[in-house]
Formats: C-alpha cells, sequence, structure tokens
C-alpha cells in the first residue's frame, strides 16, 4: 500500500511540483520512495511506499515493466498476483522481483484495458509508456483506493490525495458548490466532483488514457450482473462459504504480520471465523473501546477473543484523548466528511499494536442487507405511492412531515412527494444528511439542484433488494466509508483489507434470488452459511454500528467547544447562513436535530480553517 504521484504534459514539467506531492504522502509510505522523469522530460512519476510484499529494494517503485518501455506507480494489493504471474512466466515474462507491482505492470504490458479484468484486489496506478508517450490511469472495481486528477487541456496530474495536487500548485483552494452541496446533502461529496473546483475523483471501475493533451475513458466493470444458475438454499450457502473462506485466504498474502479490526457484532466476527476456517493458525485482533455506557464495545469483543483464542489488544478512548486528536483527523481529510473518527482510532490502536495490514468487515451489511435502508427504502416507497394515487396525497403527505411531532429526520421523505417515487429518491430519503429545505436555509447561494444523488444504470430493471444493495454499495460505502477508511487507516501507514468485497463475491450475491435475500432476521444467508462456526451470543445480539459517543459527548464535555466552533462568525464561511446554524444548534440540545447534522457543520469549519478555503 502506497502513495502515488505524477505529471504528463505537452511541454517539459516540473519535477518539483512532482516532489512535493511525493512529500505531501509521506504517511501512506514511511518505508521508501522513488522517482522518474522521462527520457523528454514530459512525464514524471512519484512513490512512497509501504512495504507489505517483497520487502526487497527489488520492490521499490516507480517500477519499469519487464519488458520494457513502460514505468507504473501503483497502489494496492493484487491478492492473486501470484495465479497471474505464473502464467505470464509461462508465456515468457520474466521478473526481477516478487511483487504484486510488477505483475499487475506486466499484464498490462501485454493485455492493456483487458488485463484489468484478471485483477482480485484493490488499486489505483498511474503507467507512463515511453513508446507512445501516454499516460494509463486505473482504479479498482468497488473504488478501495482513490485516484484524483487535475488537468487544463495540456497537463494532467494525479495523485492518491487531493492534499498532494494542492501542494503540487496544480489545484487552488476554491471550493465547488456543487460538492458542497453534496456534502450538506450527504455527510460526504458523491465520487466524480471534489470539494476543489479544479480537481476530479477518476471514479470507481474506470480507466483513462492521457496522449498529448486529449484523454480518453471508459468503465470495465461490471460487464454484467446476472442471475446465478439454478441451485437450491443449501447449494447456495456452501458455495457461498467456499466463497467467503476463498476471498478471506486470498488477502492473507503479506510479507508482514496481519490483524483484524474486532467490534464484537456479527461482521467482524465472521472474519475471525473465515480466518479459522482457511486455516490461520495465528489471529492478531484489535478492538477501540470507550467508557460510555450503550457505546462500548470491548467486552463483547473480548468475549469474541476468547471464544477464538486470537492475540487481542484493546485500548479506552475517553472524551478528551478524542478532542486532542480531532485536528489530526480533519487533516486526514481531503474532502470534509461526517464519518472517519472511529476508523482513525481503530487504526491507530492496531499499528501501534505492531501490525501493518488490518482486515476490516466493510461491505457485510451492503450485501446482506443488514442497513435499515433495506427495509426503510421499501416502506417508503410504499407510502409515496400510496400519496399519489389520490388527488390532494402529497399535499397531506406535506402536511403530516412537518408536525411537530414528526423527528426532523423523517422530514427527508418529503422529497418522494415530489415527482415519481423511486428507489433511488427513497434511498437519498433515507442515506441524506441535510433535506434540500434545510439545505437552502443553511446555504442561500446553493445551486438549484433538485436531484442531487447520481443513480447508477445497474439498477435499473433490478429487484428492489439489489438495487438498494447497488445504491449502498455505490453510494454510501464508496463515497464515505471506503474513502474515509482508506484516509484514517493510511494516516497511520496502515493498510486495510475487506474480504466482503471481493468483486467475485459481490457478483454472486447479486445475482442470488431476491426472496433469499429478504430473509429474515438480517444476514440471514450470511448466519446460515456460518452456522456453528459464530458463538451465539453474537448471532443474538440487536446489530450496531461501530460509534463513538459522539452526540454524548456534544452535549456534555465537548458543549463548550463545539458552540465556540458554531456560534462565531467565519470570515471563509460567509455563504453560511448563521442564524440557520444556530438554531440547528438549539435544537439539537433540545433533541429535535440529528447529532450528525451538527457534527457536520463542526467538520466544516474545522477543515475551511484548516485549508483555508475560499468559496
Amino acid at each position: 500500500m502506497c502513495g502515488i504521484a505524477g505529471l504528463v504534459s505537452t511541454a517539459p514539467v516540473d519535477p518539483e511540483a512532482v516532489k512535493a506531492m511525493q512529500g505531501t504522502l509521506r504517511h501512506r509510505g514511511p518505508d521508501d520512495e522513488g522517482f522518474y522523469i522521462s527520457a523528454d522530460k514530459r512525464a514524471a512519476l512519484a512513490h512512497r511506499r509501504l512495504s507489505i510484499i517483497d520487502l526487497s529494494a527489488a520492490g521499490r517503485q516507480p517500477m519499469e515493466a519487464p519488458e520494457g518501455r513502460q514505468q507504473g506507480t501503483y497502489n494496492g494489493e493484487v491478492y492473486n498476483f501470484q495465479a497471474l504471474r505464473r502464467n505470464l512466466e509461462a508465456s515468457g515474462v520474466e521478473f526481477r522481483s516478487k511483487t504484486d507491482t510488477e505483475t499487475v505492470l506486466a499484464g498490462l504490458s501485454r493485455r492493456g484495458v483487458r488485463s484489468l479484468d484478471e485483477l482480485r484486489g484493490m488499486f489505483a496506478l498511474g503507467v507512463w509508456s515511453e513508446r507512445n508517450h501516454e499516460l494509463f490511469l486505473a482504479r479498482d472495481r468497488l473504488g478501495k483506493k482513490p485516484l484524483y486528477t487535475a488537468s487544463n487541456g495540456k497537463s494532467l496530474a494525479f495523485a492518491s490525495e487531493l492534499k498532494a495536487l494542492v501542494r503540487g500548485g496544480v489545484v487552488e483552494r476554491c471550493l465547488d458548490p456543487e460538492a458542497l452541496l453534496s456534502f450538506l446533502r450527504f455527510g460526504s461529496v458523491y465520487e466524480g466532483r471534489t470539494i476543489w473546483k479544479g480537481a476530479r475523483l477518476l471514479q470507481a471501475s474506470s480507466w483513462m488514457r492521457w496522449r498529448g493533451g486529449k484523454t480518453e475513458s471508459g468503465s470495465y466493470w461490471p460487464n454484467s450482473l446476472r442471475a446465478i444458475d439454478p441451485m437450491s438454499y443449501r447449494e447456495a450457502l456452501d458455495r457461498l462459504r467456499s466463497l467467503l473462506v476463498e476471498s478471506t485466504r486470498l488477502r492473507l498474502v503479506s510479507d508482514v504480520p496481519v490483524g483484524v479490526f474486532l467490534s464484537g457484532g456479527i461482521d467482524s466476527t465472521a472474519i475471525v471465523a473465515l480466518l479459522r476456517m482457511a486455516g490461520c493458525p495465528t489471529i492478531r485482533t484489535f478492538t477501540a473501546g470507550f467508557s460510555e455506557k450503550g457505546f462500548d464495545e470491548s467486552s463483547a469483543a473480548r468475549r469474541t477473543a476468547e471464544a477464538f483464542g486470537t492475540e487481542h489488544t484493546s485500548r479506552t478512548f475517553s472524551a478528551d484523548e478524542v478532542w486532542d486528536e480531532i485536528p489530526r483527523i480533519v487533516g486526514a481529510m481531503d474532502q470534509p466528511t461526517i464519518d472517519g473518527v472511529n476508523t482513525y482510532f481503530i487504526s491507530k490502536v492496531a499499528r501501534e499494536g505492531g501490525v501493518k495490514v488490518a482486515l476490516s468487515g466493510l461491505g457485510s451489511d451492503e450485501l446482506f442487507g443488514g442497513y435499515p435502508s433495506f427495509r426503510m427504502v421499501p416502506r417508503l416507497l410504499k407510502g409515496s405511492r400510496f400519496a399519489h394515487a389520490f388527488p390532494g396525497g402529497e399535499r397531506l403527505g406535506r402536511f403530516l412531515l412537518r408536525l411537530p411531532i414528526v423527528p426532523a429526520s423523517y422530514r427527508k421523505a418529503e422529497i418522494l412527494l415530489d415527482g415519481q417515487p423511486m428507489v433511488h429518491r427513497a434511498y437519498e430519503a433515507v442515506r441524506g444528511l441535510f433535506p434540500p429545505e434545510a439545505v437552502r436555509n443553511l446555504f442561500p447561494s446553493a445551486p438549484d439542484t433538485q436531484d442531487s444523488i447520481p443513480t447508477p444504470a445497474e439498477i435499473e430493471g433490478a429487484s428492489l433488494m439489489d438495487a438498494i444493495s447497488w445504491l449502498e454499495l455505490r453510494g454510501y460505502m464508496l463515497n464515505q466509508l471506503l474513502r474515509d477508511t482508506d484516509l484514517m487507516s493510511m494516516a497511520h501507514s496502515l493498510e486495510v483489507r475487506c474480504p466482503f468485497l471481493d468483486h467475485l463475491l459481490v457478483e454472486w450475491m447479486l445475482g442470488l434470488p431476491e426472496g433469499w435475500k429478504s430473509l429474515a432476521p438480517p444476514k440471514k444467508l450470511l448466519l446460515d452459511a456460518l452456522e456453528g462456526k459464530i458463538p451465539a451470543s453474537i448471532t443474538r445480539r440487536p446489530k450496531r454500528g461501530f460509534f463513538f459517543p459522539i452526540a454524548v459527548w456534544m452535549k456534555g464535555p465537548w458543549q463548550k467547544r463545539i458552540e465556540e466552533i458554531l456560534l462565531s462568525p467565519h470570515p471563509g464561511l460567509t455563504w453560511l447562513n448563521q442564524e440557520a446554524l444556530s438554531g440547528l444548534w438549539r435544537r439539537f440540545l433540545q433533541d429535535r436535530e440529528p447529532w450528525a447534522r451538527v457534527w457536520a457543520m463542526v467538520i466544516l469549519r474545522l477543515w475551511v480553517d484548516r485549508t483555508a478555503a475560499t468559496l
């Protein structure tokens, strides 16, 4: 796992700009660095290395492809690289290292874009062809590794983090109003745009080719999502179990110690169980806890660790300790986001515990229907269709939603009363942060965007459960969970791997009959596949996210600090309606606003302070 950066141009590039970007990425790769500039001085690539596979100097990047004429800088892990390497060796390729990087470069040299179809893992890469004077960029299917770009027509810069593009002088600190609107609507900036006007995020499962100032791009996945071959429920469970064990075993490929984030819930416990099933003799688990009643998961995690005989490390954090780290957490953010605090601290525990790689249960809720959205979206669709079915129903619905007794979070459902009820709009009502009316109050000059959530083409014609699953994968997970996991783990020079997000497992799960995926209780498929492998004390526990007690702290030890941040005017936030912000804080103290909305404004203020952003 690493940090990558580069710059290509129709004229000689400034190598110092690329070296500045490289320096910004040191935390992503503290073990080594490398730099390459082309013979014609029109391309420069940089790399920061976190050594995971082949720790020798042979793994240094930028790396030349085995057959020459290409230089690559690569961030990621391809878990099936050894099988791919054997095939390439059989065709005459001679390798100089034992890295997956060289395997990926050899495949691209031989098969071009088509070679991406063979890769199982996470990656972002930039490859310069001396022969064609061409830059090739690509990202993994699920978007686990980021790749930001900035272009002025004659040049193209890329980097693992937005901060690097700013540091290299290729992007100005000027906020994009559309991106800011996305943050207010969803708690994160949705893919494609970035918070800075001059930068873009290469979309997941996409590639880009630059040559002579001209670019072309495309997507390589999913090629198709099809139903699985007919089989019984028991046969499906056997196949699911096999896929889960294989995915977990692949993610053990490493020349350094591997650990597990353990919360005490079903997902992380399943990872530990799968490691045992994969034959892993020694398992190291890590937990971050706190003393607030109702939030601390450390005791449940400890019981799981004892049941599986893991080497367990747990650390408890106080409200003051967390607050002291907030400046560093905000500093790790490329863009404002309401998530990531939990990942920052569990990554801190794991890295200080001596591992460079940790496995996470991310993806389980999205695939196995663990989120409330799988129940709430169908209900909202049913209710909105009922309202549209008779004259005046929409008007009555708005009246009812605006009654004082209706929780503020429920009022987002009002967007379903405008236009035809659609799955992606119901999903937005569930996952959205601020409803459109609240956004207009906070941000009076916001762009008049009626439908800001992207609608994946894959949900057209899909079953309702599959549509929700895909929206979660391409919405909340892609734009918030994976992005925050990357930044917060790399802030500690830690690589995070997600067995549930193997693309073959995702494709297979999306091809299952809808009736199997809607079985109660949530995650029944996973629980049935791992029957007898997960302790009953875990399977009987109600679902709980891994959350820090931020809402409790904001009304307790953090209250004065939060008020100082929110209620004092700020010269960089003149576009923000201070009166609306003060009202938001008052309603939160009266338990009439969700804590996440207040936290979003706190993060935005701190992030603007740190980045000197302007609108």
